[in-house]
């Protein structure tokens, strides 16, 4: 089981079409538990849309079209990039500093 939120509802117009936007926080799980979701969502979309109609009062109830949202996975990924480089940064930054026997020869631009 993979835990999901609805993170967008884009409604047409004219209230016929809804696109779901759902999105899985739990991002150490594999990305196929995602797509999992997303398919579980939509095989339950007439029961979905029949519990939304006894809730809403609407003349016309929107047809349920689910959409994977990768955000937040997207989101950890360029994180973790981030991370890495800055780390990579700060390791050559300590390697290249200089040392005491780098240090300015006293003899050296002496005329």
């Amino acid at each position: 089981m993979s835990l999901v939120t609805i993170t967008d509802v884009d409604v047409s117009p004219d209230l016929k079409h809804a696109k779901v936007y759902v999105g899985n926080f739990d991002v150490t799980a594999p990305a196929e538990k995602s797509a999992e979701a997303v398919e579980g969502l939509r095989a339950a979309r007439g029961y979905l849309k029949k519990q939304l109609g006894k809730r809403l009062r609407l003349r016309v109830m929107p047809d349920l079209r689910f959409v994977e949202d990768a955000t937040e996975r997207e989101a950890q990924r360029l994180d973790q990039i981030i991370s890495s480089a800055v780390r990579e940064d700060r390791a050559n930054a300590e390697s290249a500093e200089p040392t005491d026997e780098d240090s300015t020869d006293p003899d050296r631009g002496a005329s």
